[in-house]
């Protein structure tokens, strides 16, 4: 589900509203939304549905949604999941995805995770995100 900046907006100012307890507010539910590219900066994210969410491209806003890029690969994360280029998996199944696994992701992918694995599992543990107590 591909949401248009205009569309977010609207989401993001239901859920502050409904973070403030005004009527109207509505709890987002961004569950399983393609946003690439989407501008999350300054929404307050706290208590949102994000499970599932397509982070590739986002401008996260640095406290619930993170990115760098590293070399080819655009790189999100939140504080349970992790995408790098378009597979989106848990943290913990990164960690534990074998050669095969990653190999057959993409070309190269295999020599990249070789590469930059640990500083990636060390960026998320020295940076890490706000839950959003979903």
């Amino acid at each position: 589900l591909k949401l248009t900046q205009e569309r977010i907006k609207e989401v993001i100012a239901l859920h502050e509203d409904w973070l403030n307890d005004e009527t109207g507010g509505v709890r987002a539910n961004l569950s399983g939304a393609n946003l690439s590219g989407a501008d999350l900066s300054g929404a307050d994210l706290r208590r949102a549905n994000l499970r599932g969410v397509w982070l590739e491209g986002i401008k996260g806003d640095g406290k619930y949604i993170k990115s760098l890029q590293i070399e080819k690969y655009p790189i999100s994360y939140t504080t349970s999941m992790l995408q790098i280029g378009c597979k989106n998996h848990l943290i913990s199944e990164w960690v534990e995805f074998d050669d095969k696994k990653i190999s057959q992701m993409d070309s190269g992918a295999l020599e990249w995770w070789k590469k930059w694995k640990n500083t990636i599992m060390q960026t998320i543990e020295r940076d890490p995100c706000e839950p959003t107590k979903v």
